[in-house]
């Protein structure tokens, strides 16, 4: 039966893949108001609601992820365990949806144990949290965040018996770290705010799209 329904979601997105290929997405991200009366959670993830109708569908994180210069298939397998996740708890209702949406006025829904602390239950940011972890796990560098930080950071936040919370945060930051480290391989307390409030992603975006266009 699992093994069936990975078979039919994995079918589904190939089915996403080729539509987002013969479809005109907008991609002007560097353009999006991202402050316009959301929650930083919900800041956090419309990034990826492209079309910016409050609702993320599978072929936009795809492109959202490319955008952020992931590859094809990495982007694949975001998309996939994004939207395989996080869709379900923020549908409009019971009966599960075939599109896995992600409903982004319901993204609160979606918090997980074993997390930070720093969004609140109903998505708004926590400033007292997130300035308590700088500045107790930024030892090497002031502001600055290493990946043993950081995991260290993740390891003394778990909570007891919560897998799915712990597997959930350890990638979150790692693929933070990886996208957003400096050329010295800190994690700045600016980048670190920018992943919460959203605006990282539209950041490393038009950096991405930048550096394209100069190869060409």
């Amino acid at each position: 039966m699992l093994k069936s329904l990975l078979f039919l979601k994995f079918g589904l997105f190939i089915i996403f893949i080729f539509i987002v290929m013969e479809t005109n997405i907008d991609k002007s991200w560097s353009n999006v108001d991202v402050r316009n009366n959301m929650s930083f959670l919900q800041q956090h993830v419309s990034f990826f609601d492209i079309n910016k109708d409050g609702v993320i569908y599978p072929w936009e994180s795809f492109a959202g992820s490319c955008a952020l210069g992931y590859s094809n298939f990495f982007s694949v397998v975001l998309t996939i365990n994004f939207h395989g996740v996080f869709s379900y708890a923020t549908l409009p209702g019971w009966i599960p949806s075939l599109l896995f949406p992600i409903y982004v006025a319901n993204i609160h829904k979606d918090k997980h144990g074993s997390d930070t602390g720093n969004y609140d239950y109903d998505g708004m940011f926590v400033q007292m949290n997130f300035d308590n972890l700088v500045t107790r796990y930024a030892n090497t560098e002031p502001d600055k965040l290493t990946l043993g930080e950081l995991w260290k950071m993740t390891e003394e936040h778990k909570v007891i018996f919560d897998f799915v919370g712990w597997i959930v945060t350890k990638v979150e930051f790692g693929l933070l770290y990886f996208l957003a480290k400096d050329e010295d391989g800190f994690l700045s307390r600016e980048a670190f705010y920018q992943f919460y409030d959203g605006t990282l992603f539209y950041n490393i975006a038009m950096k991405h799209n930048e550096g394209k266009l100069n190869r060409n």
